[in-house]
């Protein structure tokens, strides 16, 4: 034997060797793997995974920075019909990038949640929310109180009670005439919802 074919018959052989350590046939056609050699999924791996599309389409209610704090409403979607708190949950996200752009805000503070909602058989529905809410100045505490008032006006209607808690205590609130309610409030009542269109 060669030089030559001795230092390809020692590297074939180590080739072979490698491969059949790392479970990788050496001889003979492809073969399937039977499903308990298949190695499991590290923690941690990158999966696929489906983001599912708008189920129900509905609307929050934001502020038009560019048309002096005025209420207005985008789309937002939920995966069920009928999930108010779902509904409130999206209002307390803010605006998306695309909305701030369009000069699109929220009086809310962004660390706001939700702790509970609450729709009573007399049809008052109770929210209750986080410290964080209505811990601003007078104005900003209509504000934020006029956002969900509308948001929960066109989920349901413009006539339907909201009562507010902050932290489970209940919450006396500001109106748009400048007083402050103790009780429940709606926006045909209270927030001068009038011809606002819950159409984004």
């Amino acid at each position: 034997m060669t030089r030559r074919r001795a230092v390809a018959a020692v590297l074939s052989a180590f080739f072979a060797l490698a491969l059949s350590a790392c479970g990788i046939a050496t001889s003979g056609g492809p073969r399937a793997i039977a499903p308990n050699q298949i190695p499991d999924v590290p923690q941690g791996a990158a999966t696929t995974t489906t983001t599912p599309g708008c189920v129900v389409p509905v609307s929050v209610v934001l502020l038009d920075q560019l048309n002096n704090g005025a209420p207005v409403a985008v789309a937002r979607c939920v995966s069920q019909q009928g999930q108010l708190s779902s509904v409130v949950r999206q209002l307390l996200l803010g605006p998306t990038d695309t909305e701030l752009l369009k000069g699109f805000s929220s009086a809310i503070p962004p660390t706001t949640r939700l702790l509970f909602l609450n729709v009573s058989k007399l049809g008052v529905v109770t929210v209750d929310l986080s410290i964080d809410f209505i811990s601003g100045s007078s104005p900003q505490q209509e504000q934020e109180v006029e956002q969900v008032v509308f948001t929960i006006a066109c989920a349901l209607t413009p006539v339907t009670r909201v009562a507010f808690e902050v932290e489970g205590s209940p919450q006396s609130v500001p109106i748009a005439s400048g007083a402050t309610v103790s009780g429940p409030v709606t926006a045909a009542d209270d927030y001068n919802f009038g011809s606002f269109s819950c159409t984004p």
